[in-house]
């Protein structure tokens, strides 16, 4: 997965985007929009990656995977993704098929293109769906 530099690091803090605010997480993700976002592993539901934090904030997922309109999620959903070093091509994707529509913001590992992140936006985005080639952004209630 995509990792920074403790300059990249250091650079991000110094020249935050625009509505971003930094706070400290008591379960040590990244603060944005009163919400704390973790990245998960390959083919973790949000429930999995929020089970040892509480459990998965639906509304603050939501937020970045499923939001209207949809530009708004997907500016969120970059804003979570370059965070943790992911950095889009502005894909976007408004599949409709199970579980990708319920997948939200999502860092795809594409055989034809590397690492992707990619905005499934068809259907509301849920804490339960997961899929094996997809790492899922999530906020987790503390």
């Amino acid at each position: 997965m995509p990792t920074k530099s403790a300059q990249e690091w250091s650079d991000f803090r110094s020249n935050l985007p625009a509505g971003v605010t930094l706070g400290t997480c008591p379960c040590s993700g990244f603060y944005y929009q009163n919400y704390c976002y973790h990245q998960g592993d390959f083919g973790e539901s949000c429930d999995q990656v929020c089970s040892d934090k509480g459990s998965c904030n639906q509304t603050g997922t939501q937020l970045i995977g499923s939001t209207t309109p949809a530009t708004d999620a997907l500016n969120h959903c970059r804003t979570v993704t370059s965070y943790y070093g992911a950095t889009s091509l502005g894909d976007t994707s408004t599949k409709n098929e199970l579980p990708y529509g319920q997948l939200g913001c999502t860092l795809v590992d594409s055989t034809s293109y590397g690492y992707l992140v990619v905005h499934f936006n068809a259907v509301s985005t849920t804490c339960a769906a997961s899929e094996a080639s997809v790492t899922r952004y999530c906020a987790c209630s503390f």
